[in-house]
């Protein structure tokens, strides 16, 4: 009985290295496959150094945790900020209805946005920012990209649950966005704002949006 249960053992020992043998092959040899999708740029890291990147067609890389593969977006993206409008924004988008129960609602510091233009004249304007990644590998490395550069921004909670912002390349834009429309507001004058120069205001925004962005070395087209 002895010897018949140590063959059976035996028998049972050489199935599940056999098993094993054939999972690492499999796992060594089809799991490193990957496709690049169009609108997308792969690095490849091994042992977390820079190894390459790819834009198009399949690739094979030794599996985790040898190889890892970032995903980077390069399809055109936006972003929108209203942080220069009223928290209510019927105020200037509504404002008959704003002012049927008399005059309109006062603007409220830290709650509603609002700009100061170098005539001292209130304003508020709303931007939509397009910018396209251009070179993968800086927007990585220098961008404050999260763990997966195709999903939003990281949250950050405080000790009791609050909400404590969010950290990632669109904050990073849209802070950016913001510090140089408020800088080229506050030396134009509302009347060129608003009616005589609105073409050539936005271009000095773009501006320099353009050249804060070049200068950090991020990859990215404004």
């Amino acid at each position: 009985g002895l010897d018949t249960l140590s063959k059976y053992l035996r028998a049972v020992f050489m199935l599940l290295v056999v098993v094993i043998a054939l999972l690492l092959i499999w796992f060594f040899t089809f799991s490193g496959f990957f496709t690049v999708k169009p609108d997308t740029a792969v690095i490849t890291l091994r042992f977390g150094k820079f190894q390459n990147i790819y834009t198009e067609s399949w690739h094979w890389v030794f599996p985790y945790p040898v190889s890892r593969i970032i995903k980077v977006p390069t399809n055109p993206q936006s972003i929108v900020s209203s942080s220069f409008m009223p928290a209510n924004k019927a105020l200037i988008t509504n404002r008959k209805a704003a002012m049927q129960n008399g005059s309109p609602e006062a603007l409220k510091p830290g709650v509603d946005g609002y700009l100061l233009t170098a005539d001292a004249c209130i304003i508020h304007t709303e931007w939509r920012m397009s910018y396209r990644i251009v070179a993968p590998k800086a927007y990585y490395e220098n961008c404050l990209t999260p763990e997966s550069p195709d999903k939003p921004d990281d949250s950050f909670r405080g000790p009791v649950g609050e909400d404590l912002g969010t950290r990632g390349p669109q904050t990073l834009l849209k802070a950016i966005l913001d510090d140089c429309v408020l800088r080229v507001t506050a030396r134009w004058k509302v009347n060129d704002i608003l009616y005589n120069k609105t073409a050539q205001y936005i271009d000095d925004v773009q501006a320099m949006v353009a050249k804060r962005v070049g200068d950090m070395h991020i990859g990215l087209n404004i």
